[in-house]
């Protein structure tokens, strides 16, 4: 007599949920490792702490995951319809909601609306690269030399500018203690401040 063991499988978001609800003790280890406890004959102890023990190395993974990365995943999703393809199109997202997450006042609001509007009617020359073009829209003036999209343009900008991960300030703190040494503990910030910008140039020219 067989029994057939009915799994129902639960998309779950690893980053955001809790995982530990999730994670079927008896865990499946994959063809291979399968066949080699077979082959070895372990007793069932042995091999139920085996799986045990990689069902909590996964739960603590995913935990020292979630804790490591921003919570603000929706706001980080709606700054996508700022990409090249999203802005250019016709119809496209609403920016209502992610106005509103910065708390963008409703006279600001109305003219980011009409501004998202009507930002697909101008013939644009720099349509390859999200960043590229949006240095064009904030530099764009029209006949009268006002530039129609400046709300838009400097919204978008300071939105694509934020950091998503704390990676680039682990890398200046990085730097920092690659420079002011034991050795070099009395430099000014001025001066600490002036050999960042020289190395981080010199980097990006070579």
């Amino acid at each position: 007599m067989t029994h057939e063991k009915w799994v129902v499988y639960t998309r779950v978001h690893v980053l955001t949920q809790n995982i530990a609800s999730y994670v079927d003790p008896s865990l499946y280890m994959g063809y291979a490792l399968e066949t080699k406890l077979r082959e070895y004959n372990l007793a069932r102890e042995v091999t139920q702490n085996l799986k045990q023990r990689c069902v909590n190395f996964t739960i603590k993974f995913v935990t020292e995951l979630q804790a490591r990365l921003p919570t603000n995943f929706a706001v980080l999703r709606k700054m996508s319809i700022f990409s090249l393809q999203e802005t250019l199109k016709v119809v496209k997202p609403p920016i209502v909601e992610i106005a509103q997450e910065f708390n963008i006042c409703a006279t600001g609001i109305d003219k980011l609306i009409s501004q998202w509007r009507n930002i697909v009617f101008i013939q644009w020359q720099c349509t390859s690269s999200t960043a590229d073009f949006w240095c064009e829209v904030m530099d764009y003036k029209d006949a009268a030399g006002n530039n129609p999209f400046k709300e838009l343009a400097a919204f978008a900008t300071i939105l694509l500018k934020l950091p998503h991960s704390n990676a680039d300030v682990e890398r200046v703190f990085s730097q920092v203690n690659l420079v002011k040494t034991k050795l070099r503990n009395s430099l000014s910030t001025s001066t600490l401040n002036a050999i960042l910008y020289v190395r981080f140039v010199l980097k990006r020219i070579n």
